[in-house]
């Protein structure tokens, strides 16, 4: 007959060995019951087959990891804890989080504050702006500027009308095949880089599956995100293993595990 102690102490092996043999979430860095297909802390899909994962390298060796407020996981103070209340403000100079050897920092460049009970995010109109990890998927809207990896891409809706002078004769061009959207790589400085426009609505980048290529980025993942075309309009849809970062341009919400740049610099919310 077993004793309660006992049968206690069968009961906790029986979940740690649950716990060891379970994946892992990929986004938050806990726990994902066996056979479950979603992360129950944040959502995350699992991904099942591991080769994809194991040859991502992440933005961090604290991603996963657990604590307060933000969480600096990147840079000279990578794993410091930072208290967001009742605000926090990261910037190279004029902040509570000072990153003086970040050069794409502006002086204060990003707020964090707590408004009735929640957490915002707000840019403090920094000149490189600041990227949020985005939840499986997202809209677009004109002019967004996405990050994936270590690489930045500008979405823009294709515009439909002729261009036309004031006799009214039409700008020579090539026929359209009804392009939808066109995704622009942004290189060093600002400018444009390669651009490409899908007939079929479709834009996939990744680092060796894609219409944009990055073999030498380890930190994207092989298939890492796409952006497709519906009647609502173009939508953002991550695969990825390290999260794809969608530029935000008035305070959001954001919890505990999102993700996001600050210049160089990666954050977690905790």
């Amino acid at each position: 007959m077993i004793s309660k102690m006992g049968a206690d102490s069968l009961r906790l092996n029986g979940l740690f060995l649950e716990v060891i043999m379970s994946l892992v979430c990929m986004r938050c860095g806990l726990a994902v019951r066996p056979n479950f297909k979603y992360c129950s802390t944040c959502g995350a899909p699992v991904i099942e087959s591991a080769s994809e994962a194991d040859d991502v390298v992440p933005y961090s060796p604290f991603m996963g990891n657990q604590g307060n407020a933000i969480r600096q996981m990147t840079g000279q103070n990578a794993g410091i804890f930072f208290s967001a209340y009742p605000e926090c403000c990261i910037g190279r100079a004029d902040a509570n989080v000072r990153i003086p050897d970040d050069m794409t920092l502006s002086p204060c460049h990003a707020r964090i504050f707590n408004r009735e009970d929640c957490l915002y995010l707000e840019d403090r109109d920094s000149l490189n702006g600041v990227f949020l990890a985005i939840k499986d998927q997202m809209y677009l809207q004109d002019h967004d500027i996405i990050r994936a990896g270590d690489h930045y891409f500008f979405y823009e809706v294709a515009v439909a009308d002729a261009f036309t002078d004031e006799f009214g004769t039409e700008f020579y061009a090539s026929p359209s095949r009804g392009e939808r959207f066109r995704l622009v790589e942004i290189t060093s400085g600002g400018r444009r880089g390669r651009a490409y426009m899908s007939p079929d609505g479709v834009a996939v980048v990744g680092r060796t599956d894609g219409d944009f290529k990055f073999p030498e980025d380890d930190k994207m993942s092989a298939r890492h995100f796409t952006v497709r075309w519906t009647r609502a309009g173009g939508i953002l849809i991550d695969h990825s293993a390290n999260g794809t970062f969608l530029q935000i341009h008035d305070a959001v919400r954001v919890s505990a595990g999102d993700l996001f740049f600050a210049g160089k610099n990666l954050f977690r919310v905790i």
